[in-house]
């Protein structure tokens, strides 16, 4: 029998503070194959990562008990020399966000090379050079050559995770680990990543340990799928098993999460639009003669949007519908168009709009990490925007604070934590509180559920939806991830390369979409219980 790759026995992490200890991890168990793949799922704080990050010694703060063997290796008694040797060469990551990954101050080619060079001293910066630039083409970048001299800014988000994947084999380890590697990514985008991740398996036969929120990509990458909640591992066993017989509650609870029908769309013409755009036009580039090349992020697009309607704007990065958005809201302005806000026009230049202009149009941002203010307690934060738009007097503001809380489903003593206090789902509910202070008439959502977990994603998704009933507020909802579409229902327009190629109601273009591209988009999202019954008809076959 051949010996696993990774073989952890019991292990347990317990983390250390001022405020007591946190156990992590409890009495884990779990066993890799050489060549196999192995998918971890489960919530925010499960512990699914603090125990991927142990395999190569990177909890430094914790308390690691048990037995963590990586290629015959003890991990948890190993000497930061030994760790050093192992990480790269035989156990290597890809981490979630390549931006915090890759050093924005240095060429993206010289990056994988200081690693190269790290495991192979004898190998000349030519020959590094040379091994960097077959790696690039490997995982399909474009002009590996010339990428090689670029920095991150420079190359788009799904080139800088294929540039970590290059990273990761180039030394061939026998274990990658991924965390979280599509988090982020359009649909399309993902889709090229799971065909190489397969590919390189194929091509190296190296284990991998994938680490991620998203069901249907374990399905599609995994042979083995590990359950962890609280810390603890609560359901194991093959792919096709986990997902179509599940035997823990929890389990079947993840499963359940995932929206299967499309969300009927409510009749458009019993309300009033509330916000439309015509014609919109975003250039950037020009200069003098023409010599600079003109790039149109968005080109001649127009919507409608009801009062208390859902329009979902899709595409894959570098569609233009961020820069729709910043332009709906004020952030930056358009080279042509109009948009309207019921009646009333509204400027094109960004500085012309009035605070009443300000107010209607509010803004819940991707990052709630990035778009709080870290040294406000919660209570100030959510009083900024009354004092701004004077949306509520003085002397009502704790009540207000107290009944914003209310409404996203948190306690009102969170009123004096900070944000570094709450978990990323709790951060992402004051966002939307925030964002509701203003008493706005349309909310425009820039990816707000695309860092999240399933389950909390799903209560995110369902708080929103409750809001817009009980307030009759409009969504302008960005977002790449088709599943979180398929459950707001409403309409939908699909933009590529600045124009939008379809539109109408989210149900007709789900069921009979018109365009290629968006039926290659949907083909690239499939549901996850379509993968779930072609398993469970697998498995039957087998036993028959």
């Amino acid at each position: 029998m051949t010996d696993p790759v990774l073989d952890i026995v019991d292990v347990g992490i317990t983390y250390r503070s001022a405020r007591g200890t946190v156990d992590a991890v409890r009495s884990a168990t779990l066993q890799i194959a050489p060549g196999e793949a192995v998918g971890i799922i489960g919530e925010s704080g499960s512990g699914k990562s603090t125990l991927a990050y142990s395999v190569t010694g990177w909890t430094p703060q914790a308390d690691v008990r048990g037995r963590i063997r990586l290629a015959g290796c003890d991990i948890v008694n190993a000497s930061e020399p030994d760790l050093r040797r192992l990480r790269g060469g035989t156990v290597s990551m890809v981490p979630q966000d390549p931006k915090k990954a890759l050093n924005p101050s240095m060429r993206i080619g010289p990056q994988v090379v200081e690693q190269l060079r790290a495991h192979d001293q004898e190998l000349s910066e030519a020959e590094a050079r040379k091994r960097v630039i077959d790696l690039f083409e490997q995982v399909n970048l474009p002009r590996p050559a010339d990428l090689f001299d670029r920095y991150t800014h420079e190359i788009s988000g799904g080139q800088q995770q294929r540039v970590l994947i290059a990273a990761a084999i180039s030394c061939r380890p026998k274990l990658i680990i991924m965390d979280e590697p599509t988090t982020g990514l359009d649909v399309t985008t993902s889709i090229q990543i799971i065909k190489l991740v397969r590919e390189l398996r194929q091509s190296y036969g190296c284990a991998l340990l994938f680490i991620s929120h998203d069901l249907s990509v374990v399905a599609r990458v995994s042979d083995r799928v590990v359950v962890m909640r609280h810390g603890e591992i609560v359901e194991t066993g093959t792919t096709a098993e986990v997902f179509s017989r599940p035997s823990h509650a929890y389990t079947r609870q993840l499963i359940a999460s995932i929206p299967r029908e499309v969300a009927e769309s409510g009749p458009r013409c019993e309300a009033p639009v509330v916000l439309a755009a015509e014609n919109i036009v975003k250039q950037y580039g020009g200069g003098i003669l023409g010599q600079a090349r003109t790039l149109t992020a968005v080109d001649r697009v127009g919507f409608r949007l009801a009062q208390g309607e859902t329009l979902s704007v899709v595409g894959e990065s570098g569609s233009g519908k961020t820069t729709l958005a910043r332009i709906v809201t004020g952030l930056i302005d358009a080279n042509e168009g109009k948009i309207s806000l019921g009646n009333l026009s509204l400027p094109m230049d960004p500085r012309r709009r009035s605070r009443a202009d300000r107010q209607a149009v509010q803004l819940i941002f991707q990052n709630p990490d990035a778009s709080l203010n870290p040294r406000q307690t919660i209570a100030q934060i959510l009083k900024r925007p009354m004092q701004l738009y004077r949306s509520c007097p003085s002397d009502g503001m704790d009540a207000r604070v107290a009944e914003l809380l209310e409404a996203v489903q948190l306690p009102a003593d969170y009123a004096r934590r900070f944000p570094s206090q709450l978990s990323g789902g709790e951060k992402q509910r004051i966002a939307i509180a925030r964002a509701f202070a203003a008493k706005p008439r349309v909310i425009v959502c820039d990816e707000p559920t695309s860092a999240l977990d399933l389950s909390v994603q799903t209560a995110v998704l369902d708080l929103l939806l409750r809001l817009q009933r009980e307030e009759n507020v409009s969504y302008l909802f960005i977002t790449h991830d088709l599943n979180v579409v398929r459950a707001l229902g409403g309409h939908l327009i699909v933009m590529k390369n600045g124009s939008c190629l379809e539109a109408g109601p989210v149900s007709d273009v789900f069921r009979a979409p018109q365009h290629d591209y968006t039926r290659q988009l949907l083909s690239a999202a499939p549901v996850l219980g379509d993968i779930i019954e072609q398993m469970a008809q697998a498995l039957q076959a087998q036993r028959h």
